[in-house]
């Protein structure tokens, strides 16, 4: 699982989302505390997972759980 940090300064809400779920083309929320717009956030752990290598969900899919 991956976390995701609401961007909202006076909220903070982590979000702890599996990287095929981030690597969704149309995954993006709003923060479940806040309702902010959590896609920059997204897009930011979206990136990391593709520089380290998994380009699409089905690679996301066969990856272990991170702990």
């Amino acid at each position: 699982m991956f976390t995701v940090v609401c961007p909202n300064p006076d909220c903070g809400q982590a979000i702890d989302r599996s990287a095929w779920w981030l690597l969704q083309r149309e995954a993006y929320s709003a923060c479940p505390a806040c309702g902010a717009d959590m896609a920059k956030a997204i897009d930011e752990q979206r990136m990391a997972l593709c520089r380290d290598g998994y380009a699409d969900a089905e690679q996301a899919r066969e990856m272990p759980i991170a702990s």
